[in-house]
């Protein structure tokens, strides 16, 4: 059998339509625990009335604390600064979320704390806004070794605003409980796609009082605190391209209602999860990279039957990502013999990537003499007398293959007909269209995914009439609600409770500015 084939073209044909930038969602939840969480504690005491503080690492404690408090009970002191730092060093494992993802949006979870595990600054206290701060490429900390002296040391050639990284930060509303005050926030996309793609340092987040003035404190759990619960957690959704589907399906003339399928190359699925799905006519046949397929003999009448391949992928949640489909077309007793035994049985092979190529091989090559002749209408036969022919461009359908052979006992002809041309559908690779987000950080989804509920926190809202309206994929609105928003945020259940599991787009109207976010109901 010749390793390498020659292609034959019989007719100018147009190229097949390479595979739609599609992309598999998916969506993973960072919780960190003791021993890969990384968050820590600076504090410092004014007028250098105590030196200890800026000196010591705070990398186990259970509270995330932003604060400016009057420390004289305990230190003697009677003004001091608490910030904390944050990170998220699963971002850089690629076994979780790969370098070649777009993020789509995100968002970060702080809970807070109950009574009695710190009591200097007692809880959330006073106008306690805070914000949260990228931190600087330069600025790369350790948990087990930072304190406030270091973190002034690396801000001073950082190229911060005094000891602060220059970035604007996002805001932290302030405390409406003194404990357990529980936080969500989008973080900015951006922020989370450099350190995954690798052009930002992942050296994480800077928690700090907006305004630091006396009297004023937020705690949140860290996540050395001893409730798994009230680790802090970050939920990322992003996407990955979709692998090449195409695929090679072969027919056989000893076989005629077989065809054998397999995907060209074998995708790889994201972290996340997915999985690979064979269809027969819509039906789920096969997760294997290949399968193979005895359909029943077309009825007499009309004497051929079309039927459908699919090899797709489909995400975490059961959704199509992306897929590529042939229709194929079979007649009645294809195949015929003439002659005298043994004759030469051969299968017929076409790749969705090139749909109009099809590679002829025999089954078997016992040793005589061989003659191959393929046609197709309006192009003249093609004859070849090799063992095995090279790959053969068709312009339509029908399309007749004969084999013969000769040997000591005499010829044999094995004929196969296969129907194709307008009987057949172009090869057509399609996905469902990629899901656009406004990455703008400004709606929180909790949580996402859901199932019953979804909580919407709308941060840039303007005092009016917020309209909320819900999309599935094929741009149909399932649901809607409306609301009035009094202040510069908004916030609103939604129950999603009558829908179907899938993936949505939620849309917030508010006095003409549109916001979207994907949502996952499971």
């Amino acid at each position: 059998m010749n390793t390498f084939k020659k292609a034959l073209t019989i007719a100018l044909l147009a190229g097949a339509s390479p595979d739609l930038q599609a992309q598999i969602n998916c969506s993973v939840q960072l919780k960190p625990n003791p021993v890969i969480g990384q968050d820590a504690q600076i504090f410092t005491l004014g007028g250098g009335c105590n030196p200890a503080p800026a000196n010591t690492n705070y990398g186990n404690a259970t509270e995330l604390a932003y604060a400016a408090w009057d420390f004289t009970p305990t230190w003697g002191c009677s003004n001091g600064l608490i910030r904390s730092l944050l990170r998220f060093s699963e971002l850089t494992n690629p076994a979780i979320i790969p370098s070649n993802a777009t993020i789509v949006n995100a968002d970060l979870r702080l809970f807070g704390v109950p009574p009695g595990g710190n009591t200097i600054p007692a809880g959330n206290s006073g106008f306690n806004g805070g914000l949260i701060k990228l931190i600087p490429n330069s600025m790369t900390w350790a948990e087990n070794s930072i304190n406030w002296v270091i973190w002034q040391s690396m801000a001073a050639g950082a190229g911060t605003t005094g000891d602060l990284p220059l970035a604007p930060g996002l805001g932290i509303s302030p405390s409406t409980s003194t404990w357990n005050w529980n936080y969500a926030t989008p973080l900015s996309p951006t922020w989370i796609q450099n350190v995954v793609n690798g052009t930002a340092v992942n050296n994480g987040y800077l928690l700090l009082l907006r305004t630091e003035q006396l009297m004023r404190s937020t705690l949140f759990a860290s996540s050395d605190n001893p409730n798994p619960a009230l680790w802090p957690e970050l939920r990322v959704n992003y996407s990955v391209p979709c692998p090449a589907t195409h695929f090679t399906y072969c027919r056989f003339s000893d076989q005629p209602y077989r065809i054998d399928m397999s995907v060209n190359t074998v995708p790889t699925l994201p972290p996340c999860g997915g999985q690979y799905r064979w269809k027969i006519d819509n039906v789920v046949m096969s997760t294997a990279a290949t399968y193979s397929h005895m359909f029943a003999p077309p009825p007499s009448t009309p004497g051929s039957q079309n039927h459908t391949l699919t090899f797709e992928i489909v995400d975490a949640n059961g959704i199509v990502a992306c897929k590529t489909e042939r229709e194929i077309c079979l007649y009645l007793n294809p195949t015929k013999y003439s002659g005298n035994s043994p004759c030469i049985d051969f299968k017929a092979c076409i790749n969705t990537a090139i749909p109009k190529d099809m590679d002829v091989t025999p089954l078997s090559q016992p040793g005589g003499t061989y003659s191959w002749a393929m046609s197709s209408p309006g192009v003249p036969t093609y004859i070849t007398t090799v063992v095995d022919p090279p790959v053969w461009t068709y312009s339509g359908g029908p399309v007749s293959i004969a084999a013969n052979y000769w040997a000591a006992s005499g010829k044999c002809n094995t004929q196969m007909q296969i129907c194709l041309g307008g009987n057949e559908k172009p090869d057509r690779s399609t996905s469902i269209a990629k899901l656009t987000n406004d990455n703008n950080a400004s709606i929180a989804l909790i949580p996402n995914p859901a199932i019953d509920e979804v909580t919407i926190i709308m941060n840039k809202a303007t005092k009016g009439a917020v309209q909320i309206k819900l999309v599935d994929v094929s741009g149909k609105t399932v649901l809607r609600q409306a609301g009035i928003a009094g202040t510069t945020s908004f916030e609103t259940k939604l129950s999603i409770s009558g829908i179907p599991a899938g993936i949505y787009i939620l849309e917030v109207l508010n006095n003409g500015n549109v916001q979207r976010e994907k949502l996952i109901k499971q």
